[in-house]
């Protein structure tokens, strides 16, 4: 959904896990993101969001062919490494 120039769907045009959080994110899930070498996309909230059902600084992670593997509204890192443990899943990173 592109908004004030920038697009959601431009960064799945590489084939990778990714987060998405649609208003802030948090400082741990930003360093946790650079420590395990999986892009972070921070994309400023707007009305159209809420419209489409995102909730604001939720995190989104999204496996490589596209599909949001977890949606989780507190944006705090540990869902993703209850999510990763969950799944057997030894790293994010390309």
């Amino acid at each position: 959904m592109p908004l004030d120039g920038k697009d959601n769907f431009e960064p799945l045009a590489v084939m990778n896990w990714q987060v998405h959080v649609y208003g802030s994110a948090g400082a741990q899930l930003t360093d946790w993101c650079a420590c395990h070498d999986v892009p972070l996309h921070v994309f400023d909230w707007q009305s159209e969001h809420e419209a489409a059902g995102l909730a604001r600084n939720a995190l989104y992670l999204l496996r490589p062919d596209t599909y949001v593997a977890l949606a989780d509204p507190s944006g705090a890192p540990d869902a993703l490494e209850r999510y990763c443990a969950d799944h057997e899943i030894r790293t994010l990173s390309a």
